[in-house]
């Protein structure tokens, strides 16, 4: 009787423990990763020289935090109380932020207010542990030389920060260097005090046929290859996906530096200019 006693009790205690085991590895195959992207948001080149941020994000979980912080570290925009899909998402989510594949949504993302050029830091963070942050916007600072500098050009790329001799890539008529063309969005103008950023599809090898130099013709097809750029008091914005604030600094009559911010397309955040050019 004893022994039977005993061999129940063991098989009692083995099932009980079969029975805990199996409901931590279903615990543990119920869990979902948590999902989080905003590989889909852009930023929106107004033409007043302005951002506004637009497109979707993707999550299943609680957002915690949603903003575009200055670079001092305080809000600038606070998307988690603009929106009201994140805050109508947060409430349906269980209070201890639980990832659930079913709960996956997408949200519309429409920043309201028009936001100055200069350097943010976006961040998402979760209820749990997803974060992501991205760095938007750089300071950029760089000499060009007026037509009288036979060192610096005064055609210039914000893309890349460079500029350009005439002679680096146009000869006889002819633009004959295309890759550097097509990054010139704007040129400096003018001699001494009287300088001024214009676009480059306004350059007289664009614009100005000459006798025994360039045709019309010549021109045209020119002006096709050169980038383009709609110039604001304070900022810049280019068919190459950049918008930047500007300043001229003279440093002698032939040479200036130009400066300020730029945000471009090369991170996650992609930059949509098409609404400056659209008229």
């Amino acid at each position: 009787m004893k022994k039977r006693f005993m061999f129940a009790t063991m098989m009692v205690a083995m099932c009980s423990t079969a029975l805990f085991t199996a409901c931590e590895e279903e615990d543990v195959e119920g869990e979902v990763a948590e999902v989080l992207n905003f590989a889909d948001l852009t930023a929106i080149a107004n033409a007043d020289g302005t951002i506004d941020i637009s497109g979707q994000i993707t999550s299943n979980t609680k957002i915690k935090e949603f903003a575009l912080l200055n670079a001092d570290g305080t809000v600038a925009y606070d998307f988690l109380e603009q929106n009201e899909q994140v805050k109508e998402k947060n409430n349906t989510m269980d209070e201890n932020g639980k990832s659930l594949k079913s709960k996956e949504f997408v949200l519309d993302i429409q920043s309201t207010g028009k936001l100055p050029v200069a350097k943010y830091t976006l961040v998402i963070k979760t209820k749990k542990t997803a974060e992501i942050s991205e760095a938007i916007g750089a300071d950029y600072s760089f000499n060009i030389g007026t037509g009288a500098n036979n060192t610096l050009g005064s055609q210039i790329s914000l893309v890349d920060q460079k500029c350009y001799l005439l002679g680096d890539f146009y000869a006889a008529g002819d633009i004959n260097n295309a890759d550097v063309a097509k990054t010139i969005e704007i040129v400096l103008k003018g001699e001494g005090e009287d300088v001024k950023i214009e676009s480059a599809k306004t350059m007289t090898i664009a614009t100005t046929p000459a006798e025994g130099k360039r045709t019309q013709e010549q021109c045209d097809a020119n002006k096709a290859k050169l980038a383009d750029a709609k110039v604001f008091p304070t900022a810049i914005i280019t068919t190459t996906d950049c918008i930047a604030t500007y300043t001229l600094t003279k440093v002698d009559d032939i040479t200036y530096t130009i400066s300020g911010v730029v945000i471009n397309s090369k991170g996650t955040l992609k930059i949509n200019t098409s609404a400056a050019f659209a008229n």
